[in-house]
């Protein structure tokens, strides 16, 4: 499957209102595109991206929002005059083993495992081209987590739900 790389080019245009901030961005995405690593440390030829890429990210400018919303918007438009197909997952990101290095207020919470854990959720919609399989974005993309000082689930006593899968709301 080739990868077509337009589908995947952000427009940051008036996002920021800074246009360093639309061009660290646009650099952000193409070295994210282009390596098949998520990690900063990885994804950046030298210390110097590295520290660029961390300061876009810290940027009060940059809403953690704003970029689901430019994603979410650019998958819609590669959508156009497509039959598609949705498929939706729900993740966990577990960043228990970089606790020491994890800042407060950085919007990471408990996970549901029994163990202590410390990530996030998300909710995604992959968009797939249903004659092709090309890869097009994502329609929806929720991120949250659980507070910190919330019990676990053997904490909580918590039992699975007894209810039939449709009285529960699960279709499927």
């Amino acid at each position: 499957m080739d990868l077509n790389i337009n589908l995947f080019k952000p427009d940051f245009s008036n996002r920021f209102n800074d246009k360093r901030l639309e061009k660290r961005g646009l650099q952000i995405v193409e070295l994210l595109t282009m390596n098949a690593n998520v990690s900063i440390r990885r994804i950046s030829p030298d210390i110097r991206t590295q520290k660029a890429v961390y300061r876009f990210l810290n940027n009060e400018k940059v809403k953690e929002d704003g970029l689901i919303e430019e994603l979410c918007s650019r998958s819609a438009k590669n959508c156009h005059q497509r039959h598609v197909l949705c498929i939706q997952d729900t993740t966990e990101m577990n960043y228990y083993s970089q606790r020491h290095r994890i800042k407060d207020e950085t919007g990471l919470g408990r996970l549901d495992c029994a163990k202590a854990a410390l990530g996030f959720k998300m909710h995604s919609t992959l968009i797939i081209d249903a004659n092709n399989s090309d890869i097009l974005g994502f329609s929806n993309l929720q991120l949250w987590h659980r507070p910190l000082e919330m019990p676990n689930r053997k904490e909580r006593h918590y039992q699975s739900p007894t209810r039939p899968r449709l009285q529960r709301g699960c279709y499927g």
